[in-house]
């Protein structure tokens, strides 16, 4: 099985590359685009502890999306390097990975705030599942300080789609 194993690992690193492709262009001063959508289209399961276990009936995207994109810009309009950093670790039914998203806001502080990513996937290496683990805190205090932390969950939504995307 290790080429399940390094199939994973390639799918995990992918993902990855994506999302920092996607904050070098900014850092850059380019607009950064969506390369490729990494959502399979075969029905999945999302869960975070917070919100239980939610069907996807369009699948997990995995990697840069239009959503990413909206949502890091969001993001960068206070920590313009906002960026992510991963350790991936692949196994046979698909990869963990422990992200951390950081940067330096524009008044000089930094931010470092962590989440584990948990993938599996079936016997065609689509993505099934998808669990998210946070430190809740972390996010609080950073969505606080962009000026979004009061904000709802269809709020922000609606905040994150009013953002440009990569077409536009």
């Amino acid at each position: 099985m290790p080429e399940r194993i390094e199939r994973h690992r390639q799918m995990a690193e992918a993902g990855i590359r994506e999302h920092q492709a996607l904050s070098e262009a900014n850092v850059a001063g380019h607009k950064p685009v969506i390369a490729r959508a990494s959502t399979s289209g075969v029905p999945a399961t999302y869960f975070t502890p917070q919100g239980g276990e939610q069907q996807r009936p369009e699948g997990i995207s995995w990697g840069g999306s239009e959503k990413t994109l909206k949502e890091l810009q969001i993001f960068w309009k206070r920590i313009p390097d906002f960026r992510i950093e991963a350790r991936i670790y692949p196994s046979e039914t698909g990869w963990a990975q422990v992200l951390h998203w950081i940067g330096t806001g524009d008044d000089g502080s930094d931010w470092d705030v962590q989440e584990i990513d948990v993938f599996t996937t079936d016997e065609a290496f689509n993505v099934t599942r998808m669990e998210i683990y946070s430190d809740l805190q972390q996010w609080k205090d950073l969505l606080d300080y962009l000026g979004v932390g009061q904000m709802t969950g269809p709020a922000y939504y609606e905040l994150i789609q009013s953002q440009p995307g990569s077409g536009d």
